[in-house]
């Protein structure tokens, strides 16, 4: 509400940067005013020595975690122009949105497997993390295909006609979604909630050096196209030494950590979006209904061919919904 009442012109930047920072400063404030009032706290007879060797892991995760989501635009603009971080952040910014959708669900299912995997049991872990990695798959396929289907609607309606060099970043960071997913998948509720914190750490710090020298390379050469290249082979790298990591550190899991199956009903259910997509394209002229029909139509098709396949998750959702509207 601040921003749209207060900011009205480029020169009331700062305004926008003390909302910001207000709204995170009164937000840590509440929180922890709640936190002390439900839960009492001391430094009496605190032992904090002990927790480093387990806090410097967490922090350092935290420090490289950060570095493509704060330097990105910074390790652009050295080697770049103004104009290609405009249209690098225009295409990143739609990307990392619907990605956050797939990486929230964590927030979810983390706390239970960190449990389960305490107790050792492993017949319920292995149903959470497989409902897990099928809801990646399932939304981040999808995701993928309708992003690089539409990238020139989703680019006009946003951004504008002009900025239509947005779109081909936007098709370049379509499997972005899911190599985020996968990626996050085997490193939190796999590594992490298993106690291997120092091996996603290790591959984390080599997916950022990886990151932090592609950036530099194809973002002079390629400007806002090399940057998001760079930003799909780091997340590559992540993908491939998290799943070796976790085969080679928990084998005793024994859990197929990509649900092919899954994935290869998502991928025939995305293809289903080519000829609606064309045909949708062919008909109609405006950009906007353009989009809206081609998003709701694809949806609509994708989780009746879920159906009609009968894929587990989507049949457990069905009977969840099921017993939900019964009771009501």
């Amino acid at each position: 509400a601040s921003i749209f009442l207060l900011i009205k012109q480029p020169t009331d930047y700062y305004i926008y940067y003390g909302i910001i920072v207000g709204s995170a400063i009164a937000s840590s404030l509440w929180n922890n005013i709640i936190l002390f009032r439900e839960i009492p706290f001391s430094f009496r007879k605190v032992n904090w020595k002990r927790h480093l060797r387990y806090v410097w892991v967490t922090y350092l995760i935290s420090l490289f975690y950060t570095v493509p989501l704060v330097l990105d635009n910074v390790i652009l603009r050295l080697v770049s122009t103004a104009s290609a971080v405009g249209l690098y952040a225009f295409s990143v910014k739609i990307v990392r949105t619907g990605a956050n959708l797939l990486t929230d669900s964590f927030l979810v299912f983390f706390p239970r497997i960190v449990s389960l995997a305490k107790e050792k049991d492993d017949v319920q872990l292995r149903q959470k993390l497989f409902l897990n990695i099928q809801f990646i798959i399932l939304l981040s396929v999808p995701m993928g295909a309708g992003l690089y289907l539409v990238a020139d609607e989703l680019t006009i309606v946003f951004f504008g006609s002009k900025f239509l060099a947005v779109a081909d970043n936007l098709r370049l960071l379509a499997i972005f979604p899911f190599l985020k997913g996968v990626s996050l998948f085997l490193s939190n509720p796999v590594l992490i909630a298993h106690n291997r914190e120092k091996n996603f750490l290790k591959n984390l710090a080599g997916g950022t050096i990886i990151f932090i020298g592609a950036a530099i390379w194809l973002g002079s050469v390629y400007n806002d196209t090399g940057i998001c290249a760079a930003l799909v082979l780091t997340e590559l790298f992540m993908v491939i030494t998290n799943y070796v990591s976790a085969k080679k550190q928990l084998p005793s899991l024994s859990l197929s950590l990509i649900d092919w199956k899954t994935l290869a009903q998502a991928l025939l259910g995305s293809a289903l979006f080519i000829p609606i997509v064309y045909l949708i394209r062919n008909n109609i002229d405006t950009n906007f209904v353009r989009l809206l029909t081609s998003i709701i139509a694809c949806f609509a098709v994708y989780g009746l061919f879920l159906l009609i396949v009968r894929n587990s998750f989507i049949l457990q959702l069905k009977n969840i919904a099921a017993r939900f509207v019964f009771k009501k």
